[in-house]
């Protein structure tokens, strides 16, 4: 068996048990060849430091108390940590002739996957709680520098304070300010991506020029296609 195995008679003297489990709860050898019962082997595995030792006589008692309990009245099955990280399910039940059999696992690794699972989580949500952090910081800082822009931009536009007096300069505060306003749009964006992820976005639906969006799409990539000599046409 891959199991360890131990039967404990209608007395609940332990009479049978397979080397695996002799091999990981030591003391049961002597239970084993004297007839010991239940409650001689877990007081022998206590003392043996087998268990991971306890505050006080008051908590020993205790535990051994809760452990016969679950052992005269089997059910589900029962993890037992014993000293030196070791863990174990341990499933017990009762026999036609009113003894207990008991069978064992050792679940070790499966505990230090389920450790190493649950360390990568936290970490995981601490990068992500350290970005999202850091991109409400950025778009913070980038929102004032960038309103100052588009504020500028627009006085010229509008020629506020006189006017240009050439159709070009005119274009290009034009160009300048639909390009601050596409980069606050996309700043604007990335914090919202940070509130998804933290469950704090509020979806507003609302109808747009498609005609107007292709044309600022347009009018931004203008300089990069007449770099590359490409035309761009409608289809």
């Amino acid at each position: 068996m891959q199991e360890g195995f131990a039967i404990f008679d209608d007395a609940d003297r332990l009479i049978l048990a397979n080397e695996k489990y002799l091999n990981a709860v030591p003391v049961a050898r002597d239970i084993l060849q004297r007839n010991g019962t239940f409650e001689e082997l877990v007081r022998a595995v206590f003392e043996a430091g087998l268990i991971e030792a306890v505050d006080d006589d008051d908590d020993y008692e205790r535990i051994l108390e809760n452990r016969l309990h679950q052992h005269r009245n089997p059910g589900e099955p029962v993890i037992v940590k014993y000293a030196g990280n070791r863990w174990f399910l341990l499933r017990e039940a009762k026999t036609p002739e009113g003894g207990t059999v008991l069978t064992f696992n050792d679940i070790t690794s499966l505990k230090f996957a389920e450790e190493a699972a649950r360390q990568a989580k936290e970490r995981a949500e601490l990068a992500s709680r350290t970005k999202t952090e850091f991109l409400a910081n950025m778009s913070h800082e980038l929102r004032t520098p960038l309103n100052s822009v588009i504020g500028m931009s627009e006085v010229l536009i509008t020629e506020t304070f006189g006017e240009l007096n050439n159709d070009t300069y005119l274009e290009y505060a034009g160009d300048i300010h639909m390009s601050g306003r596409h980069l606050l749009a996309v700043i604007t964006d990335i914090l919202d991506i940070a509130k998804i992820e933290a469950g704090e976005i509020l979806l507003v639906e609302a109808e747009v020029e498609v005609a107007d969006v292709l044309g600022e799409c347009q009018r931004m990539i203008r300089d990069r296609l007449e770099a590359s000599r490409v035309n761009l046409a409608p289809a």
